[in-house]
Order: structure tokens, then sequence, then C-alpha cells
């Protein structure tokens, strides 16, 4: 059995998913402006403790994803709103 992807915020700043039992989450896109300290080609961050949020539809628009593709995709837990 497969296990579902999650996309999530990190501190408003971090968009990323995560797979399953994965410690770590994949950075798809980050905001220097905003605070960020790493960008996609760091790769992934540790799953903080603090500051982590399931990622909404708009936050595909602000941290400007592609998010075709994923709606449709079972593997992906895509938000509903």
């Amino acid at each position: 059995m497969r296990t579902r992807t999650s996309f999530v915020v990190v501190d408003n700043n971090i968009f990323g998913c995560v797979s399953g039992k994965n410690l770590d989450i994949q950075i798809l896109a980050s905001s220097i402006i905003r605070g960020a300290s790493v960008t996609w080609r760091d790769g992934t961050i540790p799953i903080p403790t603090k500051g982590i949020r399931p990622a909404t539809r708009a936050d595909f628009e602000i941290f400007r994803v592609s998010s075709k593709g994923y709606a449709e995709d079972p593997h992906f837990d895509f938000p509903k709103s």
C-alpha cells in the first residue's frame, strides 16, 4: 500500500510536501522575502515541531507552484480548499 503525499507550509515562507513516515519535508518553493532561510535547491528540511500547517489551494498560488496534476492523482492529498 502506497502512502499519500501531503502538502505543508512552514512558517508561512516554505511550501513543501511530506510523504508517509518520512521525517523530512521536500521543499517545492520558499520566499526569502518572507524570511525563509532555505530554497528548493536545499532539497529537504527536517519536519519542525512548530510553525507547520497543511497547505491550502491558495498556497499553490501564493508560492507560484502549479497544482496541475496533483488534484487528480490519488497519491497526493490535495487540499480541498
